[in-house]
């Protein structure tokens, strides 16, 4: 199976790729996760015909966290909370000035031919690469 490679280089003043065991004061990974990174191509691109699968991050500027706060007013107050109109402060230690380059390989889906005659199946083997699609849409 042939795979078709892609990369993308992304920066911000600020990231937070969340670690779940933080709990109420969440702190960042220092680089996106795997599904994170997957996502990120797949809101850039998505094909059926294609999966993309990423490879590797690359951390291009230094590692820098700061803890941030901001006051919470939304709906995951208490009532009591609510009523009284009381906000309270969310920490978070997220990173600044990131920069990454993320590299992946997209692969052709195999749909279920199923519902296909052997020949329109043998076609479509033929002239449909989704991952060479992705790959030119993509660039």
């Amino acid at each position: 199976m042939k795979r078709y490679g892609i990369s993308f280089e992304i920066a911000g003043p600020a990231a937070m790729w969340t670690r779940p065991d933080t709990g109420d004061a969440p702190v960042s990974y220092p680089a996106p996760t795997f599904s994170t990174a997957k996502g990120i191509f797949e809101s850039i691109l998505w094909l059926k015909s294609a999966e993309v699968i990423p490879q590797r991050i690359e951390i291009c500027a230094p590692l820098v966290y700061h803890t941030y706060g901001t006051n919470y007013g939304g709906p995951l107050r208490k009532s009591d909370q609510v009523r009284k109109r009381n906000n309270y402060q969310l920490i978070a230690t997220i990173l600044i000035n990131v920069c990454y380059r993320l590299y992946a390989e997209v692969v052709n889906d195999k749909p279920s031919q199923d519902h296909l005659t052997a020949r329109a199946a043998a076609r479509i083997a033929v002239c449909r690469s989704g991952a060479h699609a992705y790959q030119e849409i993509f660039q």
